[in-house]
This record gives structure tokens, sequence and C-alpha cells, in this order.
């Protein structure tokens, strides 16, 4: 999620007029292959907008070329407020396992009578050029507390499809909670709705999540 949210936003963000941020409005990513543990993904994205608005779809890849997922997002400009713009800058960091992902972010999970709740204390480690958490991060914890809720009632289950409706900016200063109802669960398949708000309960985000049993492989 993280790193198609970055792919797709890039050519946006490279366009954007003057004292304006480009914001995500609507992310989904579909999975299509193996995610594998230890490989490298790449990502490249083109741009399909016929109007005003941004209209960006990617492909993730394995370093041999195997898609294993593809995305869309839409991309809107808003006028720059409060500080300065930062100058975001690539920073090198150290590689983290995949089952340290939530040691990383730093989430707090909780069972739900119906799902599961995460919290990110601190989005401020996490936060874009503009001062704001990280549209891939909260994309992330979104898929991350579906799969909590998932796994409780199917744990032969595994994430398919992410669509995430970003509604408010998530402030830095500030925890970001996602809340995990399930909607349906079965035993081939289940759809959980995730709410993310932010300090002040205001709703930040809003996403489907599917997830299903893969096939096994020929």
């Amino acid at each position: 999620m993280v790193l198609a949210d970055h792919i797709l936003g890039e050519l946006p963000n490279m366009y954007r007029p003057q004292r304006t941020w480009s914001l995500t409005a609507e992310l989904t990513l579909d999975v299509v292959g193996e995610l594998p543990a230890n490989d490298v993904l790449y990502a490249e994205a083109i741009d399909i907008s016929q109007g005003s608005e941004w209209f960006v779809q990617c492909r993730i890849m394995t370093a041999s070329g195997n898609v294993v997922a593809v995305g869309n997002s839409r991309m809107v400009y808003v006028p720059a407020a409060g500080a300065e713009l930062m100058e975001a800058s690539a920073q090198p960091s150290s590689a983290i396992e995949a089952a340290a992902i939530a040691s990383a972010l730093g989430l707090e999970y909780h069972d739900l009578a119906d799902g599961a709740q995460v919290s990110v204390p601190d989005p401020q480690n996490w936060m874009n050029g503009f001062g704001i958490m990280h549209g891939g991060v909260s994309a992330c914890v979104t898929e991350l507390v579906a799969s909590a809720a998932i796994s409780a009632c199917n744990p032969d289950l595994s994430t398919v499809r992410v669509h995430t409706n970003y509604l408010r900016p998530v402030a830095a200063d500030r925890p970001f909670v996602a809340e995990a109802r399930l909607q349906h669960a079965g035993r081939s398949s289940a759809v959980v709705e995730v709410r993310g708000r932010g300090g002040s309960g205001e709703l930040c985000t809003l996403s489907t999540v599917t997830a299903r049993r893969r096939r096994p492989a020929a």
C-alpha cells in the first residue's frame, strides 16, 4: 500500500501548481499474485487522466517482472495551508521484515466484538512532505487491521483488494485510529469496512477490504 500510494502520487506531485498540495482522494489496490516475502518490489505508473483530475494506474512487480498487484488512484490539488511546504527527500533506511511492520509503525492492537482496532500513537514518524500522515501508511494500517479481524474468523483468507477513500488529511501530531468491522466472513471470502479517525475523532479514511481463499498453486 505504501509503495502503491507513493508511485501513484509521483506524477501529480511533479506537476502540481505552486502553493498547492497533491492529495490522494481514492486509492485501490488489487493483489493478483503471490507477494514475495524476501524479494525487491518495483512499481511503475502511467497517467490516464481525461479531465481536470488526475487518474493514475500502477503495476507492482517482482525483480523477475511478475506482476503481483495493480492499483489506481484519483488525485486532487488543494491550496497549501499552514506551514511552508517541506522539501521531501529520499532517505536511506534499513530493510524492515514483513513480520516487523506492526512494530516499526508502533501499532497498538485491540480486539472488538465484531472486528479489531489498531492505533498509530505517533503519526509524526510517518508524515509526508506536506506535514500530514502518508496516505500509503494509513492504507497499510487499514489492511493490517482488516487482516486481524478476518484472521480471527478465518485465517485461511488473504487480502485481495483494498479500496480507500481519503476524506480528510491525518494530522501528524495526534494518534490515528482504524477500526475494522466485519460485514461478511465465510469459508471462501470476507468483506470488512474500516474507518480511520484522527485525534479528535474526525473521520479521515473510509475503506473496504476484501479477502478470499487463495487457490493452491498448480
